[in-house]
């Protein structure tokens, strides 16, 4: 995609997340609760991640067609962040056994989610590289 693309794309999370947690969010925690909610959101990730990689084959028709699935990808996703990450926070704050240790339980669980989001992406990425032959033809 071109810059100007992603720079759309991001936007459109932006806006979609913005009305998602000023209007929705608290109706529905409000109904279900934390941890039905946490359950019931947690349940959008899989699909989204399964159909992520199809946008490729999708982009290769018109324009409209690839930014509509997009757009739905987008929202699905947004859908399970704006309803799941609020909900883990808490319950991991709720897991304190007192309340003088609630800082430090919450700066452990912050630190471990930072870690993992950052060595994520580089297992992913590192079974690419460890061929010769993917070597060789990553480094032309």
């Amino acid at each position: 995609m071109a810059p100007q693309n992603v720079g759309y794309t991001m936007a459109i999370m932006g806006f979609a997340g913005l009305i998602l947690q000023i209007v929705i969010y608290p109706n529905i925690h409000g109904r279900l609760g934390t941890l039905k909610c946490y359950r019931a959101f947690s349940l959008l990730f899989p699909p989204v991640y399964a159909v992520s990689p199809c946008l490729v084959i999708i982009s290769e028709k018109t324009g409209a067609t690839t930014w509509f699935y997009i757009i739905i990808v987008l929202l699905i996703h947004i859908t399970g962040r704006i309803f799941t990450i609020p909900a883990s926070i808490m319950l991991l704050n709720n897991c304190s056994p007192h309340h003088s240790v609630l800082g430090v339980v919450h700066g452990i669980g912050q630190s471990t989610s930072a870690a993992f989001r950052t060595i994520g992406p580089i297992f992913a990425g590192y079974r690419k590289y460890t061929s010769a032959s993917s070597l060789i033809y990553y480094s032309l």
